[in-house]
């Protein structure tokens, strides 16, 4: 299925928001705690029996449990853009190690401002920095994945995933000799990463390490590289009903995809149908502010915890979830805008 430019920020604007939104409302009291690293049944059991009994709160606890299912939107977007820029449109050979700086500079310079603001509101509260030495030097290095590291903020573990999948993606795909050589490493590595929660107690330590890295990427990793590859002979089945269909049946199995092991382990598969087949569908309009958000996703993934730190510290004052939800949202959308404008555009050492 082949992607515009503007198709892919408006998938970034769409998984954004679902992440946003997850990391706010699963810190709320009494939200519904999601299976992201690992599968605890009884979360899912209290789910689905919130679910066909929801309150007022049915929003909050949506997000609080599937939000985070939005990651799989920029793992898929990551195999996409990687295969179009350099299997389909580059002809120059690029060196391992010049690629591999390339990538870690950029993601670097997103990730320190972001993490210095995050310390310095930190201490500016509690008199004290976030972590140690060994956790500073594990986030800039990008290692804490390895070492199962309980840093924060949080979701900067994303660039130790992020990093990972730059080097398999060179290793794997960039310098294989065919599309079906590609196909099939990847198909492996993916069915060797759906294996572990099988193999393991899936609430396991062990899960957790290895989904903490690659594992839990590697299926719509897969999927972005080989849509990429073979979007173009799709394009005849891009009709618009059989796009309905395939965004209800995906959004029906995506709902109950945490009803059991299986199911959850090949979740991915149908967020990423879901989103494809609702970009293809969603009108003009309503994308603008989907393709907005997207044009300042990566501002808005590293500022959020900051904000959300201070969210949380400082609007005791407000009785109702939903309001503060929309205060956090509107605060971190207005300090990314101008995290985006000031640090990553004006000072930024790659441009693209």
């Amino acid at each position: 299925m082949p992607l515009s430019k503007n198709e892919c920020t408006i998938l970034r604007g769409m998984g954004i928001l679902a992440i946003l939104l997850h990391n706010y409302c699963h810190w709320l009291e009494g939200a519904l705690m999601e299976n992201e690293l690992t599968f605890v049944q009884e979360r899912s059991d209290a789910f689905y029996a919130y679910a066909f009994h929801p309150d007022g709160n049915a929003f909050l606890q949506f997000f609080s449990f599937f939000g985070h299912y939005g990651i799989c939107v920029f793992l898929f977007l990551t195999g996409y853009g990687l295969t179009v820029k350099y299997k389909l449109q580059n002809t120059e050979s690029i060196a391992f190690l010049p690629f591999v700086w390339r990538h870690y500079k950029k993601l670097l310079w997103l990730l320190v401002g972001g993490y210095v603001l995050y310390q310095v509101v930190i201490f500016v509260g509690t008199k004290s920095f976030s972590g140690g030495v060994l956790d500073w030097l594990s986030m800039l290095t990008m290692t804490n994945n390895f070492f199962s590291i309980d840093i924060w903020p949080k979701p900067y573990w994303y660039f130790g995933l992020t990093m990972q999948m730059y080097l398999l993606f060179y290793l794997l795909v960039y310098r294989a000799q065919s599309n079906r050589q590609i196909v099939t490493v990847l198909s492996v590595m993916t069915v060797v990463s759906l294996m572990p929660q099988f193999v393991f107690a899936p609430d396991s330590d062990v899960v957790r390490l290895l989904r903490d890295n690659f594992f839990i990427g590697m299926l719509p990793f897969t999927m972005g590289v080989t849509a990429a590859l073979y979007g173009k002979r799709l394009s005849n089945y891009i009709k618009t009903p059989y796009l309905l269909i395939a965004g209800a049946v995906s959004g029906v199995l995506l709902f109950f995809s945490n009803v059991n092991l299986v199911l959850w382990s090949v979740a991915p598969v149908f967020v990423v149908v879901f989103s494809l087949c609702l970009v293809k569908v969603m009108p003009r309009l309503l994308s603008k502010p989907f393709q907005w958000l997207g044009g300042i996703s990566a501002a808005l993934f590293v500022i959020h915890p900051t904000t959300r730190a201070i969210c949380f510290a400082k609007l005791h004052f407000v009785s109702a979830p939903h309001t503060e939800l929309l205060i956090f949202s509107l605060f971190t959308v207005i300090a990314a805008f101008l995290y985006h404008r000031w640090w990553l555009v004006k000072f930024s050492p790659i441009k693209n």
